[in-house]
């Protein structure tokens, strides 16, 4: 993901990415989200239901630890959290299987295959952007 939606992920939950771009000894958020940004609206809608919870839980001092792509998911880590938070991440996670990462349509054939596993639509599995 480019550092422009990093940027605007941070601006909007600014407590959640309080890591990002931090020590890479104390963070993996040092890299930023490692993931394209396809997906940027995926983690977008994870974390505005997690702002409602932690609204909700003011004790709670979640914050994310890593957001990536592996083996052609989106795998969000975070923590502190409750069992609403982890259900929440479970769902955009599993989600982000049905969402190109490159270009974020879910209309038409999204697979997960390759021999650098990508969860891609047709035409940006023909011309990868990135």
């Amino acid at each position: 993901m480019n550092k422009e939606l990093e940027k605007q992920l941070q601006e909007k939950f600014p407590k959640q990415f309080r890591d990002l771009y931090g020590d890479m000894r104390e963070t993996c958020m040092h890299w930023g989200c490692t993931n394209g940004g396809g997906w940027y609206g995926i983690i977008e809608q994870a974390c505005s239901q997690i702002q409602e919870e932690l609204d909700s839980h003011p004790e709670i001092d979640f914050k994310w630890r890593q957001i990536k792509e592996k083996f052609g998911q989106l795998v969000l880590n975070g923590s502190p959290g409750n069992e609403r938070i982890y259900e929440i991440i479970k769902k955009y996670q599993q989600k982000s299987l049905e969402v190109c990462e490159i270009c974020s349509t879910d209309e038409g054939n999204i697979t997960t295959k390759g021999s650098w596993i990508r969860t891609l639509c047709d035409s940006c599995r023909a011309n990868p952007k990135s």
